[in-house]
């Protein structure tokens, strides 16, 4: 499914349904939603000219296999998709965030959306702001884990 949208005005359910819109691209290729960059804002202009959002409504953590199936996705798409968010009620294995450290230097960006984060963005009056904070969180985590390494 491809949407034509200010990425603020996706608006997240956390009711436990079932499965949400999945739009197959090929026999090979399943996603859950392709999202155009529509905004005026200019931090999102600044963005890929289109968003991938994974969500994974299990009853157990998303594991390190998902981020790489993410990034496969993103890169099937021209150079034009180099951000996704990635949201997982239930959780998120801390080796997805290794191995997203891992490979900071990719110019692809995977926005780890959690149980907290997905209340948050569900109940904040300002999805834009919401949004922003945890894209900032996701580029600085990679900042800060390559201080870390630098010190010691």
């Amino acid at each position: 499914m491809t949407a034509t949208i200010n990425p603020t005005d996706i608006s997240p359910r956390r009711d436990g349904g079932g499965r949400g819109p999945t739009a197959t691209i090929s026999q090979t290729e399943e996603l859950d939603l392709l999202v155009q960059n529509a905004s005026p804002d200019p931090f999102w202009q600044k963005e890929s000219p289109y968003f991938l959002v994974e969500c994974k409504n299990w009853s157990k953590h998303v594991g390190a296999r998902e981020l790489r199936d993410l990034w496969g996705k993103m890169e099937g798409r021209y150079d034009r998709c180099r951000l996704a968010l990635l949201v997982a009620p239930d959780g998120i294995a801390d080796t997805v965030r290794t191995l997203q450290l891992q490979n900071a230097k990719q110019s692809k960006l995977v926005v780890l959306i959690g149980p907290g984060d997905l209340d948050w963005l569900v109940a904040g009056p300002d999805r834009s702001a919401i949004l922003k904070e945890l894209h900032q969180r996701a580029v600085s985590a990679a900042s800060s884990e390559g201080d870390v390494e630098g010190s010691t």
